[in-house]
C-alpha cells in the first residue's frame, strides 16, 4: 500500500466503523493502492469507490463527500413507483429499465428498492489503481451517457443503463462485473441471487487473506 496519510486513516476508520471485534487492519502488499468495498444485504448489492477516482461527470450534483456507491437497478423500483410483491413479480418476467444509481456518501447508504440496513454486509478490498481504473471503465460500459441524467435526490444520481433490468441482467450481475474487473472474482451461476453472493465474496476474501493480496477488514455487518 502506498505510504500516505490518507490511506492509513481510511482503514482505521472502517475498523472502527464495523465496531470492535468486527474488522482490523491487515497488512496490504506493496502494490495495493485503492479501496474497493462491497456491500450485500438480503435483497441488494453494489460496490462502493473513492469519488475522486470516478470521473467528474458521472458524480450527483452537490458531490462532496468522499464516496460513490455505484448500484444497479430497475428505474421504476429504485425510484419508489412500485413497490411490493406484484411489482416485483411482474419485473421478474417482463423485465424493466435499467439504471446505474451514483450515491455520493459519506459512508454506506441506500435508501430504495427494499434495502434491510440491519442485513448489509460489507467486504473491504485493497487494488492496484490500474485495477482500480479497470473498474471505472467497467462502470462506464453500464452508463448510457447519450441519455441525460436524472436526479433522485441531494447527492443521489441516476444513468440509464446500456442494459436492461432482468433477472440475468441485475444488482447482482452488476456487482460481479465490477469487481471482477478490479481482479475480485466471484462466482456467477445464471440468475444471481444475494445469498450466492455473498458467500462468494466470503471465499474471494478467504482466498485474497490466505495469499496476502489485500483483503483488509473482515467481512461484517455494517453500522448505520
Amino acid at each position: 500500500m502506498v505510504a500516505t496519510p490518507f490511506w492509513p486513516a481510511v482503514i482505521v476508520g472502517l475498523a472502527l466503523a464495523f465496531g470492535a471485534g468486527c474488522a482490523r487492519p491487515a497488512a496490504a502488499p506493496p502494490s495495493a493502492e485503492a479501496l474497493v468495498i462491497a456491500f450485500v444485504d438480503d435483497f441488494h448489492s453494489g460496490v462502493i469507490v473513492a469519488r475522486e477516482r470516478v470521473p467528474a461527470w458521472v458524480w450527483p450534483r452537490q458531490a462532496a463527500d468522499p464516496w460513490l456507491v455505484l448500484h444497479f437497478g430497475e428505474r421504476r423500483w429504485i425510484s419508489g413507483e412500485a413497490h411490493g410483491v406484484l411489482p416485483a413479480l411482474r419485473l421478474a418476467f417482463t423485465g424493466g429499465e435499467g439504471g446505474v444509481q451514483i450515491d455520493c456518501v459519506s459512508w454506506w447508504r441506500h435508501r430504495r428498492g427494499g434495502t434491510d440496513p440491519d442485513a448489509v454486509r460489507l467486504w473491504v478490498f485493497t487494488v492496484s489503481r490500474d485495477e482500480e481504473a479497470a473498474l471505472v471503465r467497467c462502470l462506464l460500459a453500464w452508463i448510457e451517457a447519450r441519455e441525460p441524467p436524472g436526479e433522485l435526490w441531494t447527492g443521489g444520481r441516476w444513468w440509464v443503463s446500456t442494459r436492461p433490468w432482468t433477472l440475468f441482467s441485475n444488482c447482482h450481475d452488476f456487482t460481479a462485473e465490477l469487481l471482477a474487473a478490479a481482479g475480485i472474482v466471484v462466482e456467477r451461476p445464471p440468475i444471481m441471487q444475494a445469498a450466492p453472493l455473498r458467500a462468494a465474496l466470503d471465499r474471494a476474501w478467504a482466498a485474497r487473506q490466505a495469499r496476502g493480496e489485500g483483503a483488509v477488514a473482515r467481512p461484517a455487518r455494517a453500522a448505520h
